[in-house]
């Protein structure tokens, strides 16, 4: 185990590469340097070769989730029906999430100051 160098760690995550995204190379060697600090930290290696890795460039520029426009917001909430307190529930929620991005853990933790009113 004390014979593992950078070298090695940097020739494994360039194999990966190639069979591999690289989203999930920057995964591996995330799990990677997690291992070798756990046994930097056990005094059973005294440095971690994963630390002077460099990992892949990855950037996202574009999100997958998927935002709805105006007009599918709307067909969405008419089809909820209002007239149950149930169904007026999550319409609220709805409305709330698709006219302010928020996420629902977001929007069930408003408080009453956290609502704008328009009038």
């Amino acid at each position: 185990m004390t014979t593992i160098k950078s070298i090695h760690v940097a020739a494994f995550i360039e194999e990966l590469l190639a069979t591999h995204s690289k989203p999930t190379v920057k995964q591996h060697l995330a799990a990677l340097r997690m291992l070798f600090d756990w046994l930097v930290v056990g005094h059973v290696m005294n440095v971690n070769p994963a630390h002077a890795v460099r990992e892949p460039e990855h950037v996202v520029k574009k999100g997958k989730t998927p935002v709805l426009a105006a007009d599918e917001a709307r067909v969405l909430l008419n089809i909820i029906d209002a007239s149950t307190l149930v169904g007026l529930r999550e319409r609220v929620l709805i409305a709330l999430m698709a006219f302010t991005f928020a996420r629902i853990g977001a929007a069930v933790g408003m408080r009453v100051e956290d609502y704008m009113e328009f009038l």
